[in-house]
This record gives structure tokens, C-alpha cells and sequence, in this order.
């Protein structure tokens, strides 16, 4: 099975927790390969980064497993950065500004002509991206 989906930071780092949400497991199971942005890598590295101890070993293995499972990372590129530029002015004009590292998510999955899977429809809704909560099997035109 292929993916249409590219996963936000909050949907693959479930699988780093204790005890994930098994809706959120089982549903990653249906995702081959899983899609992740260039973005999504950086917050994860950085929680790595900021971490220590026990944990940080942890989560270093856990990151080194996901990037050289099947994973496919897309790029923040050219295109996905010029949409990123639209998408920010409208969401300023609508009044509800987008994070930047979101931001760049939502562009980089609308870019690709992917739908978005998070947790975090807020501020993502309404952008040209159809998004999907794994957590609550939940979706979004």
C-alpha cells in the first residue's frame, strides 16, 4: 500500500511514547512508507537534542529506526516554499497566523498534493489541505 498522507511531528513521535494511542498505532500500520517532512525531522532531532540521560538514548535509537525504516522525507523546496509564502498572507489576512514550522508542513504536504495527518487540525484547517486526526479517526476536507 502507498500513503496519501504526510504525517505531522506530533502523529510519528506517538510511537516514541510509553504507552502510544493504539488508534494512532494502528492506523501508521496502513502507512508504507511513511511520509515525513524535512521539518518534522528537524523537530524531532531537536527533541533529541534537548534531551538527556536514559531518554536521550532512547530517542536517538528510536529516530535512527525511523529514518532508515522506509521512511520517505520530502524536502522544503522551492515550491513548497513559494506556497508557504501564499498560504502565510492568507492566513494573516483571516487573522489567525500559522506557526512557521507548521506552516512549512502544511505547504510542503499541499505542494506534494498530500493530505495532512495531525492532531493539530486548528491550524491547519481551511489552507487547500485535506487533513486527517489519526487520534480521533477524524477527517477534514
Amino acid at each position: 500500500m502507498t500513503t496519501d498522507h504526510l504525517l505531522d511531528t506530533n502523529v510519528v513521535s506517538e510511537t516514541a511514547k510509553a504507552q502510544p494511542d493504539a488508534k494512532v498505532l494502528g492506523w501508521l500500520e496502513t502507512q508504507s512508507p511513511l511520509v515525513l517532512s524535512s521539518l518534522s525531522v528537524y523537530e524531532l532531532a531537536r527533541g533529541v537534542e534537548r534531551t538527556t540521560g536514559r531518554k536521550r538514548l532512547f530517542l536517538e535509537g528510536w529516530l535512527a529506526s525511523l529514518l532508515g525504516s522506509n521512511a520517505r522525507i520530502l524536502p522544503f523546496d522551492e515550491t513548497a516554499a513559494r506556497l508557504a509564502a501564499t498560504i502565510e498572507q492568507d492566513a494573516r489576512r483571516r487573522g489567525h497566523p500559522i506557526p512557521e514550522r507548521d506552516l512549512f508542513i502544511l505547504a510542503t504536504a499541499r505542494a506534494c498534493g498530500l493530505r495532512l495527518a495531525t492532531r493539530n487540525l486548528q491550524d491547519f484547517r481551511g489552507h487547500g489541505v485535506a487533513l486527517y486526526n489519526p487520534f480521533d479517526d477524524q477527517h477534514v476536507p
